[in-house]
């Protein structure tokens, strides 16, 4: 009844107004309270519905139904979330208070919400199909959900020793690496905070259940459970054995220093494909196998890429009884065109050697024959690699400075402790060639290449052709690109790459074309059989 009078009141007080002056009245207000403006009350709120499609989702449309405050034209957009991160799905331009988005989902694990200049939506999160439950021993294997793309929870249930320390690996597709949504659950329920990402040590002997969770815009399609023991590799130590099987797996343990080169192997001398099975970083990041780690560098392949952090990495053996080491590089300075320089393994076996040089830009360097051209690369002066010509068989250098050439010896040297020669050769090198003329190329009476650079133009189609020869043996002349292109994430030709990057002419082939040239300078390198001497008139033309 107080209520409702008073509403009466209010009503008859509003229509006074519209005929009588009215005197302000101060109203004592509580402080910390919140006066809304008119406007700010009569403003109508932001209204969304999400019509989710059936489960499971993947491939399927999801509608959402917006009623927006305001009116006139504007921007809005339907923001999915990926990983930790909001990116934008759908995008337009409105001019009516209601409108539809209609978005494709490719995902698992879906939230949405809406965004207009001055107001964003709730977030709205998609239901899942109900977890994956299996009760497991470390030794069964794999659980895998009946969809490869599935946006399931798959947990695990098994029993644990106080102490141990197991493993989470999975298969799944996460569109960024800043997310990490698995967990452990104790007896209680209570999730147990991780020793790093995807692993955990088990606080008391329970039974425990182990959850891997798609993240934000991901799905999980396997989940398999390995108890873990972990194997120091001290560096420059003695080689240690690595074994795995049955759900029990070992780990060898490397520490990166904040600055300074590791490298770690793992080889069986019965098996040249044997390796590792994978590296995590200290964040818990499964990393590619890689074999040198060096803090501050970056690494990339065809599934991560990011730098390469201190702390310790983790490295996975990919079979039972695997050897494992790590080990510094040995350093020792070499000469272009001086005498072979050879360096032992100084009782570490499989430790990787450098030879250190110094040279000026567009210098082209390249290893005697009897380098092993499988094993090894080029850094520059400021520490970053150097392009390799011709599939490793040489580098046209970019810089003045100080470079390091890497050899790191196979497993048949590792096991024998064979020591490591190196002779490295400097090209001469020749004025830069004219597109569509003709360029002597003449032997100093040596046995070294003879290299000259030439621009291109970007044609479908070049010839490199040979004339006016007067070479006492054996020769070949090799036109392409000045570095190798890369092919991801397999090779597509019989050497590692296309095959049309490079094209060769010798005494019986005085003509040869191919596409494409790649980028400007291209390299024209004429490498003579042993004691040949004379000259040949090369010309690159259309």
């Amino acid at each position: 009844m107080v209520r409702r009078l008073g509403s009466v009141l209010t009503v008859a007080c509003l229509f006074l107004a519209g005929f009588a002056p009215v005197a302000a009245v101060a109203v004592a207000v509580p402080a910390g309270t919140a006066v809304p403006s008119a406007a700010v009350r009569a403003r109508p709120a932001l209204k969304v519905t999400v019509d989710w499609p059936t489960l499971p989702m993947l491939a399927k449309h999801v509608t959402v139904h917006v009623r927006r405050p305001g009116a006139g034209p504007t921007t809005t957009r339907l923001e999915m979330q990926v990983g930790s991160r909001w990116v934008t799905v759908v995008h337009k331009k409105v001019k009516a208070r209601s409108f539809v988005f209609r978005a494709y989902v490719e995902s698992g694990r879906v939230r949405l919400r809406v965004v207009l200049p001055h107001v964003t939506s709730r977030i709205y999160t998609a239901p899942m199909q109900a977890p994956l439950v299996r009760r497991v021993d470390y030794a069964d294997g794999p659980v895998q959900t009946r969809r490869s793309w599935s946006d399931r929870v798959i947990a695990l249930v098994f029993k644990g020793r106080r102490g141990q320390l197991v493993d989470l690996a999975t298969v799944r597709e996460e569109q960024t690496d800043d997310c990490t949504a698995d967990r452990l659950r104790g007896p209680s329920g209570k999730v147990i905070a991780a020793a790093r990402p995807g692993m955990w040590r088990l606080p008391r002997t329970a039974t425990y259940r182990v959850e891997a969770v798609p993240c934000w815009a991901g799905w999980v399609s396997s989940a398999d459970l390995t108890l873990v023991r972990l194997v120091p590799l001290d560096l420059d130590a003695a080689p240690v054995r690595l074994h795995a099987g049955n759900g029990v797996t070992d780990a060898g343990v490397v520490t990166v220093p904040e600055t300074g080169r590791v490298m770690v192997r793992g080889w069986d001398p019965s098996d040249p494909s044997s390796g590792w099975r994978s590296v995590t970083s200290p964040t818990g990041l499964r990393q590619p196998p890689l074999m040198y780690l060096e803090a501050g560098k970056s690494f990339s392949n065809y599934y991560h890429s990011g730098v390469i952090t201190p702390g310790r990495y983790l490295f996975y053996p990919g079979k039972d009884n695997l050897k494992a080491s790590a080990s510094s590089p040995l350093t020792t300075s070499i000469t272009p065109e001086g005498p072979a320089v050879t360096l032992g393994d100084d009782g570490v076996p499989g430790r990787p050697r450098e030879f250190t040089f110094t040279a000026t830009a567009g210098t082209f360097v390249y290893p005697d024959k009897a380098y092993p051209q499988s094993a090894g690369g080029l850094s520059g002066p400021d520490g970053g690699g150097v392009g390799d010509w011709h599939y490793g068989q040489g580098w046209l250098l970019r810089k003045d400075g100080r470079y390091t050439l890497g050899v790191t010896p196979n497993n048949a040297d590792t096991e024998t402790g064979t020591p490591m020669t190196v002779r490295l050769r400097q090209a001469v090198t020749l004025p830069p060639m004219q597109y569509g003329a003709p360029t002597r190329f003449a032997l100093d009476g040596s046995d070294r290449w003879l290299v000259s650079t030439i621009d291109v133009p970007q044609s479908s189609t070049h010839r490199l052709t040979a004339s006016g020869s007067t070479m006492t043996g054996a020769w070949e002349a090799i036109g392409g690109s000045s570095f190798t292109q890369r092919c991801a994430p397999t090779p597509q030709g019989p050497n590692g790459c296309n095959d049309n990057y490079f094209t060769t002419v010798n005494q019986d082939t005085p003509t040869a074309a191919y596409r494409p040239w790649g980028s400007n300078p291209a390299l024209v390198v004429l490498r003579p059989g042993a004691g040949v001497t004379g000259s040949v008139d090369l010309t690159l033309g259309p």
